[in-house]
């Protein structure tokens, strides 16, 4: 009698419990909009807010040329290349860096000498017209290769935008970056382009004199074409 009525019970509890978890889940207070619970929405993680980092502004470099206008004053205006030195000569200013500096700053630096002693208020700008210290060369199967100027922060994607892209025929899960390292030689390193497209992995940023070949598909001609080319080749690196 007593096996029978604990036998009983078995039954009775799991069926009692399964009862109140049907019940508990009936009750739409429990429910949030989305379909998770007060509970479970209690202990959800914030989104992390993702800030971009400031793109590194030009600095100008040996050789390049620059346009200089003093407003209102045609006579101090003129257009200039920076010596290999990094310096300009003007007229009331004289001889001052200007390489490592942006535009900005070399134009405030031009300003503050001349309301020192000539103008009052003088406004000056300065532009570059021809980047001659940092390029990048992209070559192989692109729409349009050939030298770029290296203007700020610039990565792969962006590098191949501006050469309007890989061709049909070109193999964008072998691209290569040859980059010097003064002293010690240049190496190629490896890309796979689609990977990086996929943000599987990170998109290289660029450095100044940076090769970029894109080799036709199921051809190794092109980088190895460069890379004989190039006097102190130290090989070939998967890029990481």
């Amino acid at each position: 009698m007593i096996m029978i009525r604990i036998f009983a019970l078995l039954l009775i509890i799991p069926t009692c419990a399964m009862a109140y978890a049907l019940d508990g889940f009936d009750d739409e207070d429990d429910l949030s909009t989305n379909g998770t619970t007060s509970q479970q929405a209690e202990f959800q993680v914030p989104p992390v807010e993702v800030k971009d980092q400031p793109i590194p502004k030009y600095t100008i470099g040996p050789l390049d040329l620059l346009e200089i206008e003093v407003f209102r004053v045609a006579e101090l205006s003129r257009v200039v290349r920076v010596s290999s030195e990094g310096t300009i000569s003007l007229p009331l200013v004289g001889t001052i860096k200007v390489t490592g500096y942006t535009v900005e700053e070399v134009g405030g630096v031009i300003q503050k000498h001349l309301e020192k002693e000539y103008l009052q208020d003088p406004y000056v700008s300065v532009f570059i017209k021809e980047y001659e210290s940092q390029k990048i060369t992209i070559n192989g199967w692109v729409e349009s290769p050939g030298i770029f100027p290296l203007k700020g922060k610039t990565t792969l994607i962006q590098a191949l935008s501006i050469a309007g892209g890989i061709k049909r025929l070109g193999d964008p899960t072998d691209v290569v970056i040859f980059r010097e390292k003064p002293g010690v030689g240049t190496t190629g390193y490896k890309i796979n382009f689609e990977e990086v497209q996929a943000g599987l992995i990170s998109d290289p940023i660029l450095q100044s004199h940076d090769i970029i070949v894109v080799p036709e598909n199921g051809s190794k001609a092109a980088f190895e074409y460069t890379a004989k080319s190039i006097g102190t080749f130290l090989g070939f690196l998967p890029y990481l």
